[in-house]
């Protein structure tokens, strides 16, 4: 969460090129009362916190520099974040226009070689199998199969993933929306 904090103030002063405004950002993510929750709370959601922010920060220095590096970085957290936590896809898409500025970069080889890390990125998920081979997850419900490695991934044992019901996902966004409208009222 410390480096979140951290990330966000690069981002946002290499955004604004104030850096005022990166300390006064910064400062308020840190001492968001949901985002401080879950910096104490040992839980996903800092590490999928960081993670968002890592990738902002990245597109960011790709839109600005122009840099394979960038792109390649982008690529490998990219898919390193999708096995902490799903929900991360979600960021996906406001990437797209940092990456668009730099549409000569798109050539075979750079397609390739991004795949390549996005792949590398997922290599944690092979700790599954492994560890399944030695019986050393006897509190999972993951099976050592084809099917129930994608079925881990795409956490339908845990009820929130492609499988859940619509009306839970809909209850969820209502409570987001409480929760931000009430943090928001507090600022304003």
């Amino acid at each position: 969460s410390a480096f979140s904090v951290l990330l966000t103030y690069l981002t946002i002063q290499q955004l604004t090129k104030n850096r005022l405004v990166g300390v006064i950002t910064s400062l308020y993510l840190a001492f968001f009362s949901i985002f401080w929750l879950y910096a104490e709370v040992i839980e996903v959601f800092a590490l999928n916190t960081f993670f968002v922010i890592l990738l902002l920060y990245l597109g960011v220095q790709l839109y600005n520099s122009g840099k394979r590096k960038f792109l390649f970085l982008l690529a490998f957290i990219a898919g390193l974040s999708l096995t902490n936590n799903e929900s991360i896809i979600l960021v996906f898409p406001a990437l797209i226009p940092l990456l668009i500025k730099h549409f000569r970069m798109i050539s075979w080889k750079n397609i390739g070689a991004s795949v390549l890390f996005f792949l590398i990125g997922l290599l944690p998920y092979l700790y599954l199998p492994i560890s399944a081979s030695f019986n050393a997850l006897p509190n999972s419900t993951y099976q050592n199969t084809l099917q129930g490695f994608f079925d881990f991934i795409l956490r339908k044992e845990y009820g929130w993933g492609i499988s859940s019901p619509k009306i839970y996902a809909l209850d969820q966004l209502k409570y987001y929306f409480h929760i931000l409208t009430s943090e928001l009222k507090g600022v304003i």
